[in-house]
């Protein structure tokens, strides 16, 4: 099957969010579309293929925000993390949550969707990633591109959408991280970015949140 999708709904259980995945030729990508009355709606695809670009912030290695290239064109550092298997499963709650896998070069990368609440009057999604780089890691992140107009909240939250129905992208604190910079990307489309290390751990994580509930901001 090359789709596949998981969805969180508000309490009404009509408008919602669904991340959609899709295999696209070497790994899975994914689209997050909101959910309403007049059909489905993409709000952020993530960019599975070519260079970081410059963005304004520090990956995990200064200067080093290129999706870097082997001789044989296969990519070492990856613009998104680069994610070959995918499973899904029930939780304790009895949603439906996303396990991925994959790797690049000899770096190995894992992520986690899992949606907020049954009930909750906000639907969203968590999106827990992990790196276990091999060797001095370059560029570390995650790129989407959106589909309407970026307004920034917080350093680490912006608003992605109209004014009335904004989907809200925040960085996540997650064990001994700090919440990743949340960053509009040259060229367009944001990233979200793990914050400078000076001496990066085995693991690193970034954490971040996509969550909608009509036109509250909070």
């Amino acid at each position: 099957m090359t789709e596949q999708f998981i969805e969180s709904r508000c309490a009404d259980g009509q408008a919602g969010l669904r991340v959609r995945f899709s295999y696209l030729g070497d790994r899975f990508g994914h689209a997050i579309e909101l959910l309403g009355v007049v059909g489905e709606e993409p709000v952020l695809v993530s960019r599975e293929f070519g260079g970081a670009e410059s963005h304004g912030t520090q990956a995990t290695t200064p200067g080093n925000d290129e999706a870097e290239t082997r001789p044989d064109g296969t990519e070492v550092w990856p613009t998104s993390p680069p994610l070959q298997q995918l499973s899904l499963e029930t939780n304790g709650g009895g949603q439906r949550v996303a396990l991925l896998l994959g790797m690049a070069g000899r770096s190995h990368w894992s992520l986690s969707v899992e949606p907020e609440l049954v009930g909750s009057s906000r639907a969203g999604f968590t999106f827990d990633v992990a790196c276990r780089p091999a060797g001095e890691p370059g560029f570390l992140g995650s790129r989407y591109q959106t589909t309407g107009p970026v307004h920034r909240l917080a350093p680490s939250k912006l608003a992605i959408g109209s004014q009335a129905s904004d989907v809200l992208l925040e960085g996540l604190a997650v064990a001994d991280f700090a919440a990743p910079q949340v960053e509009l990307a040259a060229g367009g489309g944001v990233l979200v970015v793990p914050r400078h290390l000076q001496v990066p751990p085995p693991t690193v994580r970034w954490r971040y949140r996509v969550s909608w509930s009509g036109g509250d901001r909070s």
